[in-house]
């Protein structure tokens, strides 16, 4: 049987070749890179303000020139970080015995680390394992609030070096939430807690757990853990 003549080598046009091989994307005549002189003035004008540093183009469908942070979500992570520094003076626990109640903010909880883990230590030892995790983490919380604040705002003569920068400190928000998840995940386990009953306290029933640590706990203690997936989901999106 013979070969089919479309089998064999064949001579293309200089018209076919071009658009096979997609040279019809960079036409021959390249029409001007500038809409018009004006724009062209414009940009030059903005180099020369910023000494000659790179500046993207100011055009709506330029890639180069998209922002990768508007300042709606700047302002977002700096309030979110603010709060992370603010978190430790709220109040994280309040519990009541009969009429009189008390709230015990962070920082009494830091200050007061002492008298607490001396108690603690009449118990189990997961109750001073679960307690200086959780004052772990409240300062770690802290730390992250400053760094990111640090990353927004500290200058720097590359946008690009800025913004990248940036992105690792969020990623990093990823280690004190696998903190808090350990912590949530310890406190599930039933611990019973020094003359527990016998304290009086109506958000406690003798053993700290997960039920007890939600009736006891206040926004102080959640603000952290909540504003740490903010910050670290927005380091993805860089």
């Amino acid at each position: 049987m013979a070969n089919d003549p479309h089998d064999g080598p064949q001579d293309l046009s200089n018209d076919d070749r071009y658009r096979y091989i997609g040279f019809d994307v960079f036409p021959k005549d390249e029409s001007d890179f500038w809409n018009d002189e004006s724009e062209r003035a414009r940009h030059l004008s903005r180099v020369k303000k910023a000494g000659g540093k790179f500046v993207p183009l100011s055009r709506s469908d330029s890639i180069v020139a998209s922002q990768s942070m508007n300042p709606w979500e700047r302002y977002i992570l700096s309030g979110c970080s603010v709060a992370l520094l603010a978190a430790p003076f709220a109040t994280w626990f309040s519990f009541t015995r009969g009429d009189e109640a008390m709230s015990y903010s962070g920082l009494s909880l830091l200050f007061g680390m002492g008298p607490i883990m001396e108690y603690l230590a009449l118990g189990a030892g997961a109750l001073t394992t679960n307690f200086l995790l959780l004052l772990g983490l409240m300062l770690l919380s802290m730390l992250f609030g400053a760094m990111t604040l640090f990353g927004l705002y500290a200058g720097s003569d590359n946008p690009e070096s800025s913004m990248l920068r940036l992105k690792r400190i969020l990623n990093l928000h990823y280690l004190p939430l696998v903190g808090w998840v350990v912590f949530f995940a310890l406190i599930m386990s039933p611990t019973e807690i020094p003359f527990g009953v016998s304290l009086g306290l109506s958000q406690v029933a003798g053993t700290l757990d997960i039920e007890a640590l939600a009736n006891s706990s206040s926004i102080g203690l959640w603000i952290p853990f909540s504003v740490l997936w903010v910050n670290a989901i927005k380091g993805n999106e860089l």
